[in-house]
């Protein structure tokens, strides 16, 4: 499967660029929104292997949860209840909150000269 189209994210540069965390991360993404496993498998840019295997571990954590069927698709959506997501959308907004390290050389800019007698 190919790579995010738009690059890492705050969740996947933090616990990895895997499959189940980017399944993870387009849940959190579409909060408000429900999929079907077809569709989430196709946004996370994930096989349809990788879904079938960590699907499992999603619902067991209490992660997502199943929404309603659309025809004979069951639709599932981010379960905002769990206290399992509460803590990773916090994590979430304190990592988004973090500045970034200054590198040395933005450093050695920033430090003001110092005169020598």
């Amino acid at each position: 499967m190919e790579k995010y189209e738009y690059g890492p994210t705050i969740t996947t540069e933090f616990f990895g660029d895997t499959p189940f965390w980017r399944l993870v991360d387009e849940f959190i993404a579409g909060i408000h929104q429900d999929f079907s496993k077809k569709e989430i498998t196709e946004i996370a840019c994930v096989s349809k292997a990788a879904t079938f295997k960590h699907w499992p571990k999603l619902v067991k954590y209490g992660l997502i949860k199943p929404t309603r069927r659309y025809g004979k698709a069951q639709l599932y959506t981010l379960n905002r209840e769990s206290k399992l997501v509460k803590a990773l959308l916090q994590l979430e907004w304190e990592l988004i909150d973090r500045e970034p390290l200054p590198t040395k050389t933005e450093q050695a800019v920033a430090a003001p000269a110092t005169k020598a007698k």
